[in-house]
């Protein structure tokens, strides 16, 4: 039988490195633990919000969309959908100052977080639900009754036709 402090000498000797390499392995391996945990609550919290939206669509969250997909197909006229209850804030906000937010840029930049926050109102956000054309919202904001804000969200500058 081998006597295992001559083996861990002859191992040093060799590889004099040894203990600071073993070492150096085990905080890479705490760290990747580390991450590891990091992400799958990560993961988690992805998993709660797309079945918070799961089976949604957005006209779920938006009072009207326009399905702009390109510019150039107006004179073929846009497809509009507009929710019932859209309706009825647009004959509430038509003849009144209202304040209009809109935002468009690139694809999974921030836009719909970014009304989400200025509005506090559900929107979906991230790769839960796509953006269509101009997505309108009529939020009500309890704390000021009287102010009129419409919310304008657009699909990415990028998307394709």
């Amino acid at each position: 039988m081998s006597d295992p402090h001559k083996d861990y000498s002859k191992i040093l000797k060799k590889y004099p490195d040894f203990i600071k390499e073993y070492d150096k392995l085990k905080k890479e391996i705490e760290t990747l633990r580390a991450e590891k945990e990091f992400l799958e609550s990560k993961i988690e919290k992805f998993k709660d919000k797309s079945e918070i939206y799961e089976n949604k669509k957005a006209e779920d969250f938006y009072d009207v969309i326009i399905k702009i997909n390109s510019i150039l197909s107006l004179a073929q006229g846009w497809d509009i959908s507009m929710i019932e209850k859209g309706k009825k804030n647009y004959d509430k906000y038509k003849n009144v100052s209202i304040i209009s937010i809109g935002v468009i840029g690139n694809e999974n930049k921030g836009k719909s977080t970014i009304l989400k926050k200025i509005s506090d109102f559900d929107i979906p956000t991230g790769f839960s639900i796509k953006t269509e054309g101009l997505s309108i919202k009529y939020p009500e904001i309890k704390e000021h009754p009287n102010l009129k804000i419409v919310l304008l969200d657009s699909a990415a500058l990028e998307t394709s036709v």
